[in-house]
């Protein structure tokens, strides 16, 4: 990876089901309780073929969970409006082909 090269790596905490739990992405790796990974990856898969993110800037279509802004964004709505996220998860105006 080059110097001018971005990476993304955050971390998003809240409540899914009554419990609190972590959802991690570093650069399109997903970790965290397995629960709300099988719950995020369901909610990804429904929403493919629909644009996710800052649709004015940086958003997905297809492959929601290569793209830091599509993560981030479906992640808030499995954890909701009280969930908190940390790390670096900087919305940069910019698109990749590949997530289209």
């Amino acid at each position: 990876m080059s110097e001018m090269e971005e990476t993304y790596d955050f971390t998003m905490t809240g409540t899914l089901e009554g419990r609190v739990v972590a959802l991690r992405w570093n650069d399109g790796i997903l970790s965290g309780d397995p629960i709300a990974l099988a719950r995020l990856r369901e909610l990804a898969a429904r929403w493919d073929g629909h644009e996710v993110g800052i649709m004015e800037y940086w958003s997905s279509t297809h492959n929601h969970l290569s793209c830091p802004v599509g993560t981030v964004w479906l992640m808030g709505q499995l954890l909701g409006p009280k969930a908190v996220v940390s790390g670096n998860y900087v919305m940069a105006p910019r698109r990749d082909p590949g997530w289209e």
